[in-house]
């Protein structure tokens, strides 16, 4: 795994990317990260972070715990960078039927959670129109619902980059105060005479 970078799934201006950092003593912190990419004149891109969300962190020597996580954030990268990550419409045509899903797919407690069915029509295919205006309500719909769920990652991705930054704040405090009494203990003689 490469030390901050471990996958980049694009799509149009959007990217997600699962990054990993080591933080405090020996903890290695991982999530999926959004930036948007901006194109320049002279054939160059920059890209600004967005967003991130499902933020964990594990032992730095925990290999499997943390490549699973990285495995599974890494298929949540691919579902977003096609648009198939919280809620979106699916159209399935066959010879005699339309069938228009709105669909949700998200990541939960560090698992991958595969596609809920909220709302499904069918319409026959002579019925294009319909099945068009059907979808349209839909993707208003998935809009709205990936808005509200967008400010709910958001924030529970704040709270826990808050607690684990007290976490570290804590360690490094503990470790300081350590250091203080050992060298409070080092100047003191064995036996007091």
């Amino acid at each position: 795994m490469h030390p901050h970078l471990r996958i980049n799934s694009a799509s149009g201006d959007a990217c997600f990317a699962v990054e990993s950092h080591l933080r405090g003593r020996g903890w290695l912190e991982l999530e999926l990260v959004e930036y948007r990419r901006h194109s320049h004149r002279i054939a160059q891109e920059t890209l600004e972070r967005i967003g991130a969300a499902w933020l964990e962190r594990f032992p730095e020597t925990d290999g499997i715990a943390w490549e699973k996580y990285a495995t599974s954030l890494e298929s949540a990268a691919r579902h977003a960078a096609v648009g198939e990550l919280g809620y979106f419409v699916a159209v399935e045509r066959d010879d005699d039927n339309v069938r228009v899903e709105l669909v949700h797919r998200d990541f939960v407690e560090g698992e991958f959670v595969t596609n809920a069915v909220f709302d499904k029509r069918e319409f026959e295919a002579e019925a294009l129109v319909e099945a068009n205006e059907y979808a349209a309500e839909l993707r208003a719909r998935a809009a709205d619902l990936n808005s509200q769920a967008s400010i709910e990652r958001r924030n529970a991705y704040e709270e826990k980059r808050a607690a684990l930054d007290d976490a570290y704040a804590r360690e490094a405090a503990t470790v300081d105060l350590k250091q203080i009494v050992a060298e409070e203990n080092s100047d003191r003689p064995l036996i007091d005479i």
